[in-house]
């Protein structure tokens, strides 16, 4: 579904913010997007209105996509939407024409991720280890093939807002972790 004709929020705007506002731009030069996030935002963007300070998070049911950083928490949010709610990994799982290998549980997604992406390349597979690991997924979105395998590390952040699934998922373990989120 095409996103130009839509109301779009980017909340957030660290390193996958940013991340997101770059690809965006490549096909949407001038593309009105709010970007809110309780930190002051640095961008000379001229189509880009913000919204920061503690009340970043209010009228998030005023757009049609909300895209949404892993680190951000709407748990305190009484109502929205949560079918507006997207994310790079979402998108990722879902239009990226590659092979994905997604890892997730409460401990040893790195260690897994790493494991994995290294035998891949050993064995000469085009590979890339992105996500939660560092790398946000959009940064290789346009260098990736079908013969191209993803090894994304997800973290339960990343996963909350996901309504696709990786070609294989490795399920690491679960702890007591979180909780206060969950």
């Amino acid at each position: 579904e095409s996103i130009k004709d839509k109301s779009m929020r980017r909340i957030g705007f660290g390193r996958e913010g940013r991340s997101s506002l770059e690809y965006i731009r490549k096909y949407l030069p001038e593309k009105e997007i709010t970007i809110s996030d309780r930190n002051e935002i640095k961008t000379d963007d001229r189509f880009v209105k913000k919204i920061t300070g503690e009340k970043y998070l209010e009228k998030i049911n005023d757009f049609d996509i909300v895209f949404k950083s892993p680190g951000v928490s709407v748990k305190d949010i009484d109502i929205f939407d949560r079918k507006k709610i997207t994310c790079q990994t979402d998108l990722f799982l879902k239009f990226a024409p590659c092979k994905k290998v997604g890892i997730t549980g409460s401990k040893g997604k790195t260690t897994t991720s790493t494991l994995i992406y290294s035998m891949l390349k050993e064995a000469g597979i085009d590979a890339r280890l992105i996500g939660n690991i560092g790398v946000p997924v959009f940064e290789c979105l346009e260098d990736v093939r079908e013969d191209t395998v993803a090894v994304i590390e997800m973290s339960s952040h990343q996963l909350e807002f996901c309504s696709s699934s990786p070609s294989v998922a490795v399920f690491t373990n679960i702890f007591e972790e979180h909780l206060d989120h969950y």
